[in-house]
């Protein structure tokens, strides 16, 4: 919660005992790594976000849709910060792919907005608390 309310540094420390726990080639990496990217967002750290969303997508399965399609997110929010607007609508496409399949109707819209060149609505990064589960209406976006 700290994280979704402007607190980033405060989930550090439960980030580093995560890491302090887990086998190093542990899937739920992917999870820590997705988070400080997210804070790292917050802060407009673009190069920061950048190296944090590919250390994430490189450690989430494939199945963990949803938090892959907010790391697609905050990547593009991050190649915006940088001006590389094909690279931001690529990131944002995907996040819209992946939220559509996750039925994470929060996530799906923003980046769909994001897509189309508008920049993402302050506080879409919310969507990183947002579970969509199977029984939620997938968007008609695209």
């Amino acid at each position: 919660m700290h994280l979704l309310v402007g607190y980033a540094c405060a989930v550090e420390p439960w980030l580093e005992q995560v890491e302090a726990l887990v086998d190093p080639e542990h899937p739920l990496l992917g999870d820590v790594a997705a988070v400080r990217a997210y804070a790292a967002s917050q802060r407009n750290d673009a190069a920061d976000t950048l190296s944090l969303t590919e250390r994430a997508l490189e450690r989430l399965p494939a199945s963990k849709r949803e938090e892959r399609a907010v790391v697609h997110f905050v990547l593009g929010g991050a190649h915006l910060l940088q001006g590389n607007g094909r690279r931001a609508r690529g990131a944002f496409t995907r996040a819209v792919s992946l939220g559509r399949k996750g039925g994470n109707l929060h996530l799906a819209l923003p980046a769909y907005n994001s897509r189309q060149g508008e920049a993402p609505p302050l506080g879409a990064g919310l969507a990183l608390g947002v579970q969509g589960g199977g029984s939620n209406p997938r968007p008609r976006v695209g």
